[in-house]
């Protein structure tokens, strides 16, 4: 008698060969969503605080947030707006655990039109951090990741592990929009608001400069994507850190 042999190596292929193809065509459909279109890019960073650029901030047509900052706190609604539409998210379980951990209807209750990965699947410290997002919610919200290509580029420029903000930056420019306000992003230069995470001196400190992650060469790149693309449009405090 005849038997069939599954070989799980085979099995594996194909699921990441269905991964890609899914992961694709969100890419596709991201580059049509973000096309043409004003982003305002809204760190977390205490230097938000006091700037009074809610209203314009939920005028842009696209308000990009990073990593845990929904829910929004809405005492701060005045400075940092009330509108959030893609979320650009490490997907890292470890350092803060339980704070990646989005369901499809966390996301779907803020209204987020687009997941995105601030770093790509090919990458072997990202990748299964990615897997378990994707195996947990089976793209019942738009996700997409970073290109392992500009990841890899933006690492050798830096050489450093870029922060989620700066791989969302690159990734957005690298898409026919219109242009890019970015604020509440100054490279652990102040300490996050409050209700985002309480951080001491020494942990902003390290912030800046640990085994993975330096802030300098970022805000030189930065500054370099600032020069060279009229589309990067700066709020106040990050004008003065880079220039």
């Amino acid at each position: 008698q005849s038997q069939l042999i599954v070989n799980p190596n085979h099995m594996l292929i194909n699921h990441m060969q269905m991964i890609t193809q899914f992961l694709d065509k969100y890419n596709e459909l991201f580059k049509n969503f973000v096309n043409n279109k004003t982003i305002a890019l809204v760190g977390p960073a205490e230097s938000i605080t006091g700037t009074g650029k809610g209203n314009l901030i939920d005028k842009f047509d696209i308000v990009v947030r990073l990593n845990k900052s929904l829910p929004l706190p809405k005492d701060l609604a005045n400075d940092i707006g009330t509108k959030t539409t893609i979320l650009y998210n490490s997907l890292n379980l470890t350092d803060f655990p339980g704070e990646n951990k989005f369901s499809n209807n966390f996301l779907n209750k803020y209204d987020i039109k687009f997941l995105c990965s601030s770093y790509p699947l090919e990458n072997e410290f990202f990748k299964n951090d990615i897997l378990n997002y994707i195996k947990k919610n089976k793209f019942g919200v738009p996700f997409k990741t970073l290109s392992n290509q500009l990841y890899n580029s933006i690492e050798k420029s830096t050489r450093t592990r870029p922060y989620t903000g700066t791989c969302a930056i690159a990734d957005l420019l690298n898409y026919n929009i219109k242009y890019i306000y970015i604020t509440g992003l100054d490279f652990y230069t102040t300490r996050y608001y409050d209700s985002y995470r309480k951080i001491n001196k020494e942990q902003l400190k390290k912030n800046r400069n640990n085994f993975y992650h330096k802030s300098d060469p970022q805000i030189k790149l930065l500054e370099h994507m600032s020069l060279y693309d009229n589309r990067i449009i700066l709020d106040n405090y990050l004008d003065k850190l880079l220039y």
